[in-house]
């Protein structure tokens, strides 16, 4: 039987060892996070660059391509009673109103009240005894900004990827006339974090101090980065507190009495998947960006190039709806438009028989 001092080291070795993995494994998750969080702010400059050539160049462009093909939608509803005579061109008029409205109501900057007004008029002409649709629920599309709601949501803020950091949110303030009961216990892991970046900032706060520092320059410096540890402290950004600490500190942070590499590591792993679920909502939560981003990408000289293009077409689109907007005006117009349309869908239907479309 051996001695109890062999057993004795072996278990100290055992539990330095498993100390060591657990500060190896927080090392590694911590350099993780900070390539997740560069992931995230080269997302969030992309998106931002992008959104601002689009608000400025195609958005208006988009607006007034819509307000132009509900203009003409309108001019093709009111002569639509007049192609009663002729069987053919009435069922390309029709068509023709069909795909206007189909158009507009897909696209995410036409007006909305304007496309169901129209599509009311439409209805009553084609279906009078068909009931009525139901009242609009509230615009839920994204305003011209890719990330920003429509004015029928209301003003709404956007978060910043620091929120995102943030453990939880305040809880409401209760008013005179309410039962004063206690707040609930705070989570035990909010409590651990707690507990592991309090240590940390009381470390900083000591390098850092602006009041220690008698160097003008220095202490502005030092007020600019004890704002930093300041405000990590408050959103519970152990990242943040990391980086300022091995950056203006120095030491390893094992060495530091309190910190557990354990905790440190779960606290770590909380902030991942909260950055991966800001990312995920960056890159997929918002359909029109998602779009825009599938259809621009994110390199800024393509990106330039191809809003430039599409700039282009939608110019050449516009002026060719506004001069139709005048051409069907005129019943000879009228009748030379729809003879184009007739032409066009029968070059279609006789490609679609060549190819075997159906």
């Amino acid at each position: 039987m051996k001695p109890p001092v062999a057993v004795g080291r072996r278990r100290q070795y055992s539990q330095d060892a498993r100390d060591n993995n657990a500060s190896q494994a927080w090392s590694r998750r911590w350099h993780e996070l900070r390539r997740a969080r560069l992931e995230l702010d080269r997302w969030r400059d992309a998106t931002s660059a992008l959104e601002a050539s689009f608000n400025r160049v195609i958005a208006p462009r988009e607006r007034l391509m819509t307000r132009t093909l509900a203009e003409l939608t309108a001019h093709l509803i009111t002569r639509f009673p007049e192609s009663a005579q002729n069987a053919t061109d009435q069922a390309l008029l029709a068509q023709w109103i069909a795909e206007n409205l189909a158009a507009l109501k897909e696209h995410p900057f036409a007006p909305a009240d304007r496309v169901r007004a129209l599509s009311s008029r439409w209805r009553e002409l084609v279906a009078p005894d068909a009931p009525s649709e139901p009242a609009p629920a509230p615009d839920d599309r994204q305003d011209t900004n890719t990330g920003r709601p429509s004015p029928a949501q209301g003003p709404t803020q956007q978060r910043h990827p620091s929120d995102a950091r943030c453990a939880g949110e305040p809880s409401e303030q209760h008013t005179a006339n309410e039962d004063h009961t206690p707040p609930p216990a705070a989570p035990v892991e909010d409590i651990a974090l707690g507990n592991l970046i309090a240590p940390l900032f009381r470390r900083l706060a000591q390098a850092l101090h602006p009041d220690r520092e008698l160097d003008a320059n220095r202490r502005k410096i030092k007020q600019a980065l004890m704002q930093q540890a300041l405000d990590a402290r408050e959103s519970q950004d152990m990242d943040a507190l990391l980086s300022l600490y091995l950056e203006h500190v120095g030491h390893h942070v094992d060495v530091i009495e309190g910190m557990d590499s354990t905790a440190l590591l779960r606290a770590l792993e909380r902030q991942m998947e909260k950055v991966q679920r800001a990312l995920r909502v960056i890159r997929f939560g918002n359909p029109l960006r998602r779009r825009i981003m599938e259809r621009y990408g994110t390199d800024p000289e393509r990106r330039e190039r191809l809003i430039e293009q599409h700039a282009s077409q939608l110019d050449k689109a516009i002026a060719t709806v506004s001069g139709l907007c005048t051409k069907v005006q005129s019943k000879h117009g009228m009748h030379a438009a729809l003879a184009l349309r007739r032409d066009a869908e029968l070059d279609r239907r006789t490609i679609n028989e060549l190819t075997g479309v159906d």
